[in-house]
């Protein structure tokens, strides 16, 4: 799946989407470390894909990986999304909201009655990211995150 989006001023860029592949596993963890503040097993980027490889999305663009999203099947009918981040410089394009169509339509093609995901209580752009795509705040997980922080648990169940 290719999108073309506005970079900067007037420039164009093209995004294209795909599976995540072995070789992206270095340039994804430097992605997620550098975006997202929980520290992760560089490992899980070579186990979990492999798992369920439609539920594992990069976006690529000619400068290298500009996004990327993990999700996981938990048990039948059930989802989950593990990780989703978008490289600051490429934020705001569309970006995420393509990796979610595009995940949402391999949870469609599994019959998936539920995705879920955690979101640091503070996280408000994410949380109204989720929500633009019908996620709901199911509960408040206290003290959830390594550093004490809260985390709201959300779904979207298939309606």
């Amino acid at each position: 799946m290719e999108k073309t989006i506005k970079h900067s001023g007037n420039n164009i860029m093209t995004v294209y989407l795909r599976n995540f592949r072995d070789s992206d596993a270095p340039a994804v963890y430097d992605l997620v470390c550098s975006t997202l503040e929980e520290d992760y097993d560089p490992t899980i980027f070579t186990i979990l894909p492999k798992l369920w490889p439609q539920g594992c999305i990069v976006a690529e663009s000619v400068s290298g990986i500009a996004g990327f999203l993990l999700g996981s099947v938990v048990s039948p009918g059930q989802v989950q999304i593990l990780m989703l981040s978008v490289d600051p410089d490429m934020r705001h394009r569309g970006i995420g909201a393509e990796m979610m169509i595009k995940f949402l339509s391999a949870c469609n093609a599994l019959n998936c009655l539920e995705v879920q995901l955690e979101v640091r209580k503070s996280n408000i752009n994410a949380i109204r990211f989720y929500q633009r795509f019908g996620f709901k705040l199911k509960e408040l997980r206290e003290n959830y995150y390594k550093d004490g922080e809260d985390a709201f648990i959300m779904t979207l169940e298939e309606s």
